[in-house]
This record gives structure tokens, C-alpha cells and sequence, in this order.
């Protein structure tokens, strides 16, 4: 075939072909040079010069290294309203996932109140204080002297701790945690140490703190006391169970006349074997049934009261009595209980009340001392102990087993614990139970379900133990007279403590190196501790000033007296920390506690830490406070749950499942955005666990939301120069159904974030909702406003008007006045969670740096007594409440759309070719008809949907349903080939018939089926030149 020329449509283009070419080599040509339409061919036109396209300010990929453009101030916490106090972590190491919730999880608190135009705080701090440096200075060497340790363990604290704080301090500011970093505390502080003392004394002047012997769970690790919320149980624990014989020293009168002659015999059971050496009475039931075993004789409890029986192990010091006792467990053992009272609570308080012997057969290291006996001297107690004792019962085992069972172990170095007479220093919780249960009450506890929590660290907690046998923490300021070992807590001793020079010391390095904070350490904070510990010497001299009038009212010479070894338990010092930061000149709303107005002074808005602090810290600080105030240190406390793998193991390094945040971040290719997102999800959560593929779905579903203010943000590139101005006017009422909606469900999401979930520490739920609300945008809203029938989403429904309208009428300004508020809302609500996204967005849209996006919402609004935030929050509020009807609306149509496109195409009654094939939007070439026979609800609803029309002739039901066109009428106007459909939407049931529409011709600009040949539609003609 030969072809000179090939026209179509001589008033658009021709082609002039002068070779020769087959019929095949034609259409050939023809299909790479003309675009087949519906039986037409046309030249293929790249009308992309003539759309309004966005600009996009940045790219949808993520880097790890975006940091804020600019770290918002943050106020002095003597001039704050609302103050975070933060616990004292210890600077032990790199920052773990633990670390990372809980200080992001702070820092939405303090964004949140931010954006109220609050002056908010938080003063960071660090616990420096405890055994993980003393045992790494000690090692094997316990010989090592008290004061070589001391000195040892300063030297570690400075080099360790500065070093852990400045690289925890930094992963904090990657997070984009805000806080008053340059002013951080820490327990090395000369204040902080000055606090505690100053405590110590006024709880002792006021009878709270009290020295006594009494039982203690004691540590053979490390050689201390130690209390009951440093205790965890170990239910795989295995003790040996003994049953073991116990003889009366003379036969009762009631024993049978045959069974005379016999030994009598009293059976008993323990775990604790060794606990037999310590033996001072057999105590029975007085409520108990008893019987002679050999005849089942029943026998009544005064028979067996005052009989005197052998010691197990032999000892013959003094009479061993039976006697009656009311704390006999039926459930376990034989009813007869062997009472060692220097190694149980009960069996103290029931020796006392009889003034039965204490004696302390049991040294530091939990050997036997040489008072135990020559078989017993020098054995540990858990270990050969037990075995030495049982071979000493010889024939009197009765019964040996193995038992597992619930054994208290001491949470530091999972070790096994005992009990051990030993004079200690205690608080008498028992006098302070019912004023902190009291000022507990009015405590407010998130999740509210875990405020009971707290009862039983309170409610009938034995004394609190809170002195510890060790060297690296602060002194207890006390002398012991050498007489008779009683304690001198002296005005004078503790104001020469707490009066030595309080220059900064661990604060004031902050800038400088380890050697540089070593230096500095040196002259001022070790020359404190070491002067403490000389002015307990006797090295002092003994006709100084300061001393000799305390001698003389003591009635002592330098040399009838000790220094005190002691240091304060580490709960004890953190317990004080909001004595020893938070200010005492804060005037905040009175405390309304126990029907009295209390003064606020020191108080903290919230604490937030993990659940175990409620056995620690949160408990400590409440005891602490309620003594020396009367009220608490909070007025909000919230908890947050435990980290850990994506298998729900708890991360451990022998396990192989640590992993840093900043780790998991590379790995999964995200940002510290994608950190915080997964912070929030977590929430307050009882486990949080942290995996590969967690984070992975976290990194793709913040690109979304990313990509959403990415495609907001394009379109809005060409803003007038007044744009922004539009924020500072009210709402516009003329707004198509859509852009109503769009708002009304981004008002709802605002209402929902700012008055239920960030007040009630709701993080996930905004997480949550947050992906509910960008998935119905994009479903339903942004496919409406740009011409692309094959995005299913709702920005897609007003392309077409962002895209193909002239750039500045008044439909595309509408538009941009609808994603400019949307996006103000947005980025309030999630400016505390996603900062970063925040401000880019921020920094983008305002186009300066000047102010930060947090500082911007925090400014006060023109002409509203409230900050930018809070008024654009409001806004979207009210607007939401106006319009709630939209949201049922829209809903339903969406449902019905679903229904539409999920059904079976074609039935019996067509054929498949007469239907689009599945392509991404099948519905774009029909025409739904929908009956009124449907749902009397439902038609009014789809009714009002469709009233609402463009200028092009689409109605918004047309748009959400994306299809060509929609008509409201009765069953019998079914024009050519139809298809019935029967949609259930809720309960409601709606009747639909559907065909190919008569305009089938997609526009080449705009793409939508509005035309009924290959040409222009009548809008985008009218916009094109020729």
C-alpha cells in the first residue's frame, strides 16, 4: 500500500507519509503517532503546561539526620505554670527503648501545654548514687577500706556518669525532647545532697524517722539492708522442706497410760533451715484443732501451753517454751511454728510483746557467727548453712524434700535475700499510712485503673528501711557513742553538712570533658564529701568552735564517740527530688485536700514514669512529702507500661535483642518522627513492644501522612500574598457539601484530640484516629478536587478544580481557603507527636524561620485571649459542632459506594463486555439510578447529596460515588441495559440500577468522562487556546 497522506480531522493535524508502506506498517505508525478513542484518532497532546500543577516543598523520603529548624525556648522553672518533674534515671549507659518512651512520652505533655500558651518545664536529671558503681570499683575486694572506695567511686561517678548524661543528654535533643537542658540535675549536685540532709533531719525532729533493730531483707550480695521495693519474687526459687521433730522435755499428764515412757513429740515444717540455729519458741495455734497422731486423741490447745521442750540443735541456755500465737497458717505446714525472731517480722514483733531473747547469729556477709556453734561458724546461710543445720537434727527429719516456691530476690542483682536482725535506720510508714492515703486521694492516676496500684507500697508497708551499709552515696549525718552504740542526730552535724559550699559541681561541666569535669569534681564536690566524713572523725579537732559546745551539751569527749558508716537509700534520696528542684516560690491554684486549701509550694503538675515506680519513686516521693507538707508532690501521676522485642521478650543483652532507637531507625529507614509515632502508639500501654517490622509499618504509614501534607502544601504554592491571611477570618459559609465535610472531619479529630485524648494521656488513640482520618481524606476528599479517576481518594474528587480550574477563580481559591485551614488544624494536632513533619510543614507554609512552629501556636492570637493553637483548634470545633450532620452523610454515601464497587460484575442479565474491567475506579463510566423504593432515611440523606451541584454539573453524591452522573427516581425508568443492585448501608437498605452512561469520552485535560466524542470538554476547551 502506498499512502501519500493520512488526515484526521483537517482542522486539527495531518500527516504526510511519502514512503511506501504496508497496511500493517500503516496502523503501525498510526498507533504510535495517534491515540485511539472510542473509534477516533487524534494526535496525542501534552496538556500538562495547561494545568495548575503543584510545587512540592520536599520530598516524600525520609532522613534520619532532619533536625528542627529551630529548638523551641524553653522558660525557667520559676517561671513556669506547668512543671513535668522528671525522675532521676540512672546514668548508666546509651540511651535504651525505655529511655526513649518515656522521654517522648514527656515531652508530648510539655508540647501539648505549649501550644495552650503555657509556660511549660522540665528540668532533666540523673541519678549518680548506687551499687552499679560501687561493685564495679570493689570488684572481688571487699577489704577494700570505706574511704579508698569513696574515693575510687568518685573518680568512676565523674568519668561515667558525665559521659552516659552528655550521650543520653544528646539522644534526648535528637528526639526533639524539649527541656531545660542546660540546667539538668543531678544527685552529685552540692543542693541536691543538701536537700536530702536537711530532710533527713527535720523527719527525725518530727518523729518520722526512727532507729531500731529490727528484721531486715538483707543482701548477701551486697552486704546491706535493703527494702521491700527493691524486692522482686522468683516463683522458681527451690528451698529445702523440712519436716523435722521438736521434743518435750517432759511427758504431759494426758498422755496415755500405754504411751508412757515414750518420748513426746511435736512435728514442724520449714524452707528455712537454717533459721533453726536462731530458735526461741514453738508457737501454736490457739483457735486450732489438735490430736495426738499415734491415737487420734483430740487434745485442746491449754494442754499444750508453757510446756518446755529440748532445742533442736541442743542448746541449753535457758527454758524453750511452747506458747500461743495468732499467726498460725492452717493452709500450710503442721499447726506448731518454730519462732527465730531476729529473721521474720511476725516472730519480732511476737518475741518482743514476750521479751523473748534477740540474738544475731548471723554476720554482713550472711555467715554464721561463731555464737551459732563450732558446726555452724562461718557457713553461709543458704548454702552449706542449711545443710549443716539439717545434718545437726540428725535422726529428728522427720521428711527432707525440695520445694519451688515463690523467694523474695533483690531486683538489682537477682540474687536471693534473707531476713537479719540489724539496727537500721527506718521511716515509721506506720504513723504516715493514713496521711498519705489521704493526700493519695486526690491524686489523679493515668489510666485511672492503675491508681490502686499505689495502695499496697502504702497500706500496711512495714518501716521503711533507709539506711544501706555502703560507701557511694550521701552520708547519714550521725555519730554513735562508743558505749552503748546509741546515735547523736545533732542540729549542729547536719547544719555542718548541708552548709559546706554549694557550688555547682557535676552542672557546672556540663561543657567540658570527662578530664575537665574530673578537675573540677575534685575541688569542690569530693572535698564536700570528704569533709562530711572528717567531721564524723576523730581526727577533727577536738577544741574547734563549731564542735566543742556540742561536746560539752553531749557530755562527751571527741574520742567516746563513731562516725556513722551509713548512706541513705537511693529511694530515700530520689524520693526527695522535688525538694531539691522544684521551687518553693511557685504560686500555682491552691491544693484541695481533705476538705483544707493546702499551700502548692514545690508541688509538680505531673509526674510520668514507668509502672515500677510505683514501688519506688512515685511511692517514696509520697511518703516523703506527705511528712515533711502534708500534701503530695503531684497532683498528676502517669504511668507508662515496659518495653519490649517484637516477641514480647524483654530486651536483655544475653537474649541478643537489644537494639538502640537510633538502630532500629537506620534500619528501618526512617526518622526520629517515625520514633515518636511509635512512642505514641505505645501509649501508656502495659507492654510496648519494638520490631523491625513495627517500625517498618509506622516509617509507611507517617509517609502518608507525609505525602498528604506534601500534596496540601503543592497545591498551595501560589497562594496570594494575603493568603494567610484568610486563617486570621472566619470560615467561609458558601463552601460546596465537601469542603463542609472535609472541615467538619477535621474538626471532629481536633475536638477529640485536644479535649479527650492529649488530656487524658490518649496517645494512641490519636495515632489511631489519626490514620482513620488521612485514609477517609484520601478516599473521599482529595480524589474530588483533581481530575484522576484512577486515585481512589477523596483529594482526587476536587483535583479537577485544583488542577484544570484558571489559577485564581474563585471555585480554586475556595478550595485553597479549605486546605489552608486543614492544614493549620493538622499540624496543631499533631505538632506534639510529629514535630519535625510539623515544622516542615510550617516552614514551608509561612515560608520564615523566625519562630518556630511551637513558638508560633504558643503566641497569643489577635484579638483572642487564647495562643494561635488553642483559637485555630477552637475554630475547627465549632465548625465541626455546626456541621455534624455532613459526617452521617458522606458516610452513607461512602458505604454505598463500596457496596456498588464490590459488586459482581456482570450478572445473568448482561454481558461483561458491556462493563469497565477492573480497572482502579470501575464505577467512572456509569450512571447510577437510585430508586426511590429504597430506605426512607437513607433517600433523604442521598437526596441532599445530589441537590448540591457544580458549575460542570456534577453533584457532590456524583463525586463520592465517582461515577458519571446519578438521578433520584422510581423503578421503572430503567433505560437500556441496566443492573440491578441492592446495597446494605448500616441497617438501611438501598435500591440502585446501573448502566453505561451516554457520555462515555474521557476529556484528554481533565479525564473525566464528560464528553461524548474525543474532544475537549466545554470547561477545558473554553481554557485551552487553539
Amino acid at each position: 500500500m502506498c499512502c501519500e497522506a493520512v488526515a484526521w480531522d483537517a482542522s486539527f493535524y495531518f500527516c504526510v507519509l511519502k514512503m511506501p508502506l504496508t497496511h500493517d506498517k500503516v496502523w503501525s505508525l498510526l498507533r504510535r503517532q495517534f491515540l485511539s478513542v472510542s473509534g477516533f484518532h487524534y494526535r496525542r497532546v501534552n496538556y500538562k503546561a495547561t494545568l495548575n500543577s503543584p510545587v512540592f516543598p520536599f520530598a516524600i523520603e525520609l532522613d534520619h539526620k532532619v533536625r528542627l529548624i529551630k529548638d523551641p525556648d524553653h522558660g525557667k522553672i520559676s517561671d513556669a505554670n506547668f512543671i513535668l518533674h522528671d525522675g532521676p534515671p540512672y546514668a548508666n549507659g546509651p540511651v535504651h527503648f525505655g529511655h526513649a518512651l518515656n522521654k517522648i512520652l514527656k515531652d508530648f505533655v510539655l508540647r501539648f501545654h505549649k501550644i495552650h500558651g503555657k509556660t511549660v518545664s522540665l528540668v532533666p536529671g540523673w541519678d549518680c548514687h548506687g551499687l552499679p558503681i560501687e561493685l564495679t570499683v570493689i570488684g572481688n575486694n571487699f577489704s577494700l577500706p570505706p574511704a579508698d572506695v569513696r574515693i575510687a567511686c568518685k573518680d568512676l561517678a565523674l568519668q561515667r556518669a558525665m559521659t552516659c548524661m552528655a550521650k543520653q543528654m544528646s539522644s534526648f535533643k535528637d528526639f526533639n525532647v524539649i527541656a531545660d537542658w542546660n540546667n539538668a540535675y543531678s544527685t552529685l549536685d552540692h543542693s541536691y545532697q543538701s536537700a536530702v540532709i536537711s530532710s533527713f533531719y527535720e523527719l527525725y525532729a518530727k518523729g518520722f524517722i526512727v532507729r531500731e533493730p529490727k528484721p531486715v531483707y538483707w543482701s548477701r550480695a551486697t552486704r546491706s539492708a535493703i527494702s521491700e521495693s527493691e524486692l522482686e519474687y522468683n516463683a522458681d526459687h527451690e528451698s529445702p522442706s523440712v519436716y523435722f521433730l521438736v521434743e518435750l522435755n517432759t511427758q504431759p499428764a494426758w498422755i496415755p497410760t500405754r504411751l508412757r515412757g515414750h518420748p513426746t513429740w511435736v512435728v514442724i515444717w520449714t524452707t528455712t533451715p537454717w533459721t533453726i540455729a536462731a530458735n526461741e519458741a514453738v508457737i501454736f495455734s490457739s483457735s486450732e484443732k489438735y490430736a495426738l497422731s499415734m491415737d487420734d486423741i483430740p487434745l485442746h490447745v491449754d494442754h499444750f501451753e508453757n510446756y518446755v521442750y529440748k532445742h533442736p540443735l541442743g542448746r541449753c541456755d535457758r527454758p524453750y517454751r511452747l506458747m500461743p500465737g495468732d499467726f498460725i497458717q492452717r493452709e500450710k505446714g503442721t499447726g506448731f511454728v518454730h519462732c527465730a525472731p531476729s529473721h521474720g517480722k511476725e516472730d519480732f514483733d511476737f518475741a518482743k510483746h514476750h521479751k523473748l531473747p534477740l540474738r544475731s547469729l548471723v554476720d554482713s556477709e550472711t555467715r554464721f557467727t561463731d555464737e551459732a556453734g563450732r558446726d555452724l561458724a562461718g557457713r553461709f546461710v543458704q548454702d552449706d548453712g542449711n545443710s549443716a543445720v539439717i545434718h545437726g537434727l540428725g535422726d529428728r527429719v522427720l521428711a527432707l524434700s525440695r520445694i519451688r516456691h515463690n523467694f523474695p530476690y533483690e531486683w538489682r542483682t537477682q540474687q536471693p535475700v534473707i531476713k537479719r536482725l540489724s539496727e537500721q535506720w527506718f521511716v515509721n510508714t506506720e504513723k504516715l499510712e493514713s496521711l498519705a492515703m489521704e493526700a493519695y486521694a486526690g491524686v489523679d492516676v493515668f489510666p485511672p485503673d492503675r491508681k490502686p496500684m499505689m495502695n499496697q507500697f502504702i497500706e500496711n508497708r512495714p518501716f521503711w528501711c533507709i539506711s544501706r551499709q555502703r560507701t557511694w552515696g550521701v552520708p547519714i549525718p550521725v555519730l554513735y557513742r562508743k558505749l552503748d552504740n546509741s546515735a547523736i542526730c545533732a542540729c549542729s552535724l547536719v547544719t555542718l553538712s548541708a552548709s559546706l559550699p554549694t557550688a555547682s559541681d557535676a552542672r557546672a561541666v556540663n561543657s567540658g570533658g570527662p578530664s575537665q569535669a574530673h578537675n573540677s569534681f575534685q575541688r569542690r564536690a569530693l572535698k564536700r564529701f570528704l569533709d562530711i566524713c572528717a567531721a564524723f572523725t576523730n581526727a577533727l579537732p577536738p577544741r574547734s568552735t563549731s564542735w566543742f559546745s556540742s561536746y560539752l551539751q553531749w557530755n562527751l569527749t571527741p574520742d567516746d564517740v563513731l562516725r556513722g558508716m551509713d548512706i541513705f537509700d537511693v529511694w530515700f534520696e530520689s524520693g526527695l527530688s522535688w525538694k531539691a528542684v522544684l521551687p518553693e516560690n511557685r504560686h500555682t491554684r491552691p491544693l484541695l485536700l481533705n476538705g483544707f486549701l493546702r499551700s502548692t509550694l514545690g508541688i509538680a503538675d505531673v509526674y510520668l514514669e514507668g509502672l515500677d515506680q510505683f514501688r519506688g519513686w512515685f511511692s517514696s516521693s509520697l511518703l516523703l512529702s506527705t511528712a515533711l507538707t502534708g500534701r503530695p508532690p503531684f497532683r498528676t501521676i502517669v504511668v507508662h507500661g515496659f518495653t519490649t522485642d517484637s516477641e514480647g521478650r524483654k530486651m536483655s543483652k544475653s537474649l541478643g535483642n537489644v537494639i538502640a532507637p537510633e538502630d532500629m531507625l537506620r534500619k528501618c529507614n526512617g526518622e526520629v518522627d517515625v520514633l515518636r509515632r511509635w512512642a505514641a502508639s505505645s501509649g501508656l500501654a502495659a507492654r510496648s513492644s519494638a520490631g523491625t517490622k513495627s517500625f517498618a509499618a509506622h516509617t509507611a504509614a507517617y509517609k502518608k501522612l507525609r505525602n498528604m501534607f506534601r500534596f496540601i502544601l503543592g497545591n498551595l504554592h501560589d497562594l496570594p500574598a494575603a493568603g494567610l491571611d484568610w486563617l486570621d477570618q472566619p470560615l467561609p459559609q458558601d463552601l460546596s457539601l465537601l469542603e463542609k465535610w472535609c472541615l467538619c472531619l477535621i474538626g471532629r479529630f481536633c475536638d477529640d484530640c485536644f479535649n479527650t485524648f492529649y488530656p487524658n494521656y490518649r496517645y494512641e488513640s490519636i495515632i489511631a484516629e489519626g490514620d482513620q482520618l488521612v485514609s477517609r481524606l484520601s478516599t473521599v476528599y482529595f480524589n474530588a478536587i483533581k481530575d484522576s479517576t484512577g486515585l481512589c481518594s477523596l483529594l482526587s474528587l476536587l483535583r479537577h478544580r485544583l488542577y484544570c480550574d484558571p489559577p485564581a477563580s474563585e471555585r480554586r481559591r475556595m478550595i485553597q481557603k479549605t486546605l489552608l485551614y486543614a492544614t493549620e488544624a493538622l499540624s496543631v494536632c499533631f505538632a506534639p507527636i510529629l514535630p519535625n513533619l510539623v515544622e516542615e510543614v510550617a516552614s514551608s507554609l509561612h515560608r520564615t524561620a523566625s519562630l518556630s512552629h511551637l513558638e508560633r501556636m504558643a503566641s497569643p492570637h489577635r484579638g483572642a485571649d487564647c495562643s494561635t493553637g488553642s483559637a485555630i483548634v477552637r475554630t475547627a470545633v465549632s465548625w465541626a459542632s455546626n456541621h455534624a450532620d455532613l459526617l452521617d452523610a458522606v458516610a452513607l454515601a461512602s458505604t454505598l459506594r463500596q457496596e456498588i464497587a464490590s459488586h459482581q460484575y456482570p450478572n445473568a442479565e448482561t454481558s461483561r463486555s458491556a462493563w469497565p474491567g477492573p480497572a482502579a475506579n470501575p464505577l467512572a463510566r456509569l450512571h447510577v439510578t437510585v430508586t426511590t423504593d429504597s430506605d426512607g432515611e437513607c433517600l433523604a440523606i442521598l437526596k441532599r447529596l445530589n441537590e448540591d451541584v457544580d458549575a460542570e454539573g456534577y453533584s457532590t453524591l456524583c463525586k463520592i460515588l465517582r461515577c458519571v452522573s446519578v438521578e433520584i427516581t422510581d423503578a421503572t425508568a430503567r433505560r437500556g441495559e441496566a443492573l440491578a443492585v441492592t446495597a446494605n448501608v448500616g441497617t438501611q437498605r438501598v435500591s440502585c440500577l446501573l448502566r453505561i452512561a451516554d457520555h462515555t469520552a474521557q476529556c484528554p485535560r481533565c479525564r473525566l468522562y464528560n464528553s461524548s466524542n474525543a474532544s475537549l470538554c466545554q470547561r477545558c476547551a473554553s481554557l485551552v487556546p487553539i
